[in-house]
């Protein structure tokens, strides 16, 4: 305003909040209670004499129109919480590392992030076993908007229970103090806890799987190369390329990619496997089964799918697209050429994933023999303890009844020696 003002309103829904005015300004704050939705309409009074009200009281000059905005109350949404675990399936062992990543977003801030964690046994009627840790990475986080998740959770050292079910929510707290706090959770996590040879077991298990997928794959690759070859047999002296001749090639192109992609999902899930054997710390940093799937498995295929495989296929694109014959048939033979050289690589691979499951079964069931010598000592030592207690009270039974008979014979003794005086 560029006048002294001699009053100031805020009018919402026909109640009327006074302002403070000081000079030509004016200033006001309001409860959150009195904040609802609706039209809010100002108005201000200056110094101006304009009349008398009915009391008596001079009334100053206002605005023509007064001035009026909307205020429109939407309910806060709470926290977005999204997260799932890495590195581990749904078998792990209690004293696993279990990696996670997600996101937190909320429309303000974030207040406060924990991880609420559970675990109560298969059988039996223990009560559930609850508590929450919060994460290192997002205490310096705490405020914003947006916060990442990227850690682990160390389950080493909680005691947990074999044969448990586990489980594990993230949760966040907004920082809304008029109707909240809200909190968002993300989709619990369920695991199940297992011994160290459920889990070896379990791995094998879909090592087995990726051997039997790789060995459909084997056939595919000798069938492509067949196909390849009597394809290239057939255009060695064929000048122009038609229709079904260009739709043959691409057609087997398509094979070969089709076939990177699958021979990529093997490398995955065995990369993914190697993680679980880590994060489970089933073996040290140079464990054996780790070391055999990377360098005689994942390494030679995901070379293939890398470095072999895609020549292949670019040659055959390549050959479809050629118009000079010589060209397109040496096009041909380098692809024929990086497939033989895709398919020795998976033969390989192949027969030694063959070769190593019977060895890697020898392996589990020696640490299932282990296992059960640890459960065998443990119920011998338990025995010892019953027997040798046993033993105690055996002898301090003997030793109250020896006793409470040389009483005894005393008392007789006793008895007799008074009647002989009698």
């Amino acid at each position: 305003m560029t006048k002294s003002l001699r009053g100031a309103s805020i009018t919402v829904e026909g109640v009327e909040y006074p302002l403070k005015v000081e000079g030509s300004r004016f200033a006001g704050v309001l409860l959150k209670e009195q904040v609802i939705s609706g039209v809010y309409e100002v108005d201000v009074e200056d110094l101006e004499e304009m009349g008398f009200l009915e009391n008596g009281e001079i009334m100053g000059l206002g605005l023509r129109e007064k001035s009026t905005f909307k205020i429109r109350i939407q309910n806060d949404r709470k926290p977005k919480v999204v997260a799932s675990v890495e590195g581990v399936s749904g078998l792990i062992v209690p004293g696993a590392m279990i990696p996670y990543v997600g996101m937190i977003e909320d429309d303000y801030a974030v207040k406060e992030v924990e991880i609420r964690y559970s675990w109560k046994e298969d059988q039996g009627e223990r009560e559930e076993v609850a508590d929450s840790i919060v994460p290192d990475e997002v205490i310096k986080l705490l405020g914003k908007k947006s916060i990442p998740l990227d850690g682990r959770l160390d389950l080493g050292g909680l005691d947990i229970p074999l044969n448990s079910r586990f489980s594990m929510v993230f949760a966040a707290k907004d920082n809304n103090e008029v109707s909240g706090p809200n909190v968002g959770e993300s989709t619990k996590i369920l695991l199940r806890v297992v011994g160290e040879a459920e889990l070896r077991t379990d791995l094998l298990r879909r090592e087995k799987e990726q051997r039997q997928i790789l060995l459909e794959l084997v056939k595919k690759q000798d069938l492509l190369l067949t196909d390849t070859g009597a394809l290239a047999a057939e255009l060695l002296d064929v000048d122009v390329l038609g229709r079904s001749e260009k739709e043959r090639l691409a057609g087997l192109q398509k094979r070969q990619k089709l076939l990177s992609v699958n021979v990529n999902n093997i490398v995955k899930r065995l990369d993914g496997m190697v993680s679980e054997i880590v994060n489970n710390r089933l073996e040290e940093d140079d464990g054996i089964l780790r070391e055999r799937l990377r360098q005689k498995v994942i390494v030679p295929l995901a070379t293939l799918v890398k470095e072999v495989i895609p020549v292949a296929a670019l040659e055959l694109d390549s050959s479809r697209r050629i118009l000079e014959k010589d060209s397109r048939n040496e096009s041909m033979r380098v692809a024929s050429q990086f497939q033989v050289t895709a398919l020795e690589a998976m033969k390989e691979v192949l027969v030694h994933m063959v070769r190593n499951e019977g060895y890697q079964q020898a392996v589990n069931l020696l640490y299932e023999i282990q296992r059960a010598q640890e459960r065998m000592n443990k119920m011998t030592a338990t025995a010892k303890e019953e027997s040798l207690g046993n033993v105690v009270r055996e002898k301090e039974e003997k030793s109250n009844a020896n006793k409470e008979l040389k009483d005894s014979i005393e008392e007789l003794k006793e008895e007799g020696a008074k009647k002989g005086d009698n």
